[in-house]
């Protein structure tokens, strides 16, 4: 980050009512010490779009709750900074806090944080695909992406099937040279006479439901 200049900022707008809570929290810093132009006109909203240069720790989160039942979504996405091509976004869906109340979470690379919808779930998430070589080859994506089920014991959640293992090659998977010479880790994925062979999936469409940001209008 950028020293005793960085700027941050965060925005919060919440509704509440008899039976849900919902929010869309947002934020980023900025390491230009002359330029603190985070927010949208009057929307209580970061203004993403600006600072493109030096911007940086960009996350966007919206979620809702219901009070009674306590099931949940939440959508959440983070990109280290302006530069980058794309964002981190994880889904995550619970039915409540009941014996054998379930979830479902879902992880994969999105488009850069200022172009997200602020409307995700339901047909379509963030995540486009997973990125399985994010550090030397950001650009190859497949289209696939990581998913955890889960099922509440009383006391906490416990996982369930997943879809989550790759190698961190630019195809998610790929012959070549490469062994295995003990169990895999979990970037390994399974495999074969050390051929690795990743378990990503597609999104279940509608199995995380949608959900809107609060609107709030500032008064000049």
């Amino acid at each position: 980050m950028g020293g005793s200049g960085t700027q941050r900022a965060m925005a919060i707008t919440y509704q509440q009512t008899s039976t849900t809570y919902s929010f869309v929290l947002e934020g980023m810093a900025n390491r230009d010490t002359t330029d603190n132009n985070f927010f949208t006109t009057r929307a209580g909203r970061i203004n993403f779009g600006a600072l493109t240069v030096n911007r940086e720790d960009l996350f966007k989160m919206i979620a809702t709750f219901n009070r009674t039942t306590q099931a949940g979504t939440v959508h959440y996405a983070w990109m280290a900074g302006g530069g980058d091509p794309a964002a981190r976004a994880f889904h995550v869906t619970t039915t409540g806090r009941e014996n054998s109340s379930t979830g479902v979470g879902y992880f994969g690379y999105s488009a850069a944080i200022p172009t997200l919808s602020d409307n995700p779930g339901g047909a379509t998430i963030w995540p486009t695909g997973m990125r399985c070589n994010w550090v030397n080859d950001m650009a190859a994506t497949v289209a696939k992406i990581q998913k955890q089920t889960m099922t509440y014991n009383g006391t906490t959640f416990i996982p369930g099937s997943n879809n989550l293992k790759f190698r961190p090659h630019s195809s998610c998977e790929a012959a070549g040279a490469w062994t295995v010479s003990a169990a895999p880790t979990f970037l390994n994925g399974s495999h074969s006479d050390g051929v690795p062979t990743h378990e990503l999936t597609d999104y279940a469409a509608s199995s995380v439901p949608q959900v809107s940001p609060p609107t709030v209008t500032l008064a000049r």
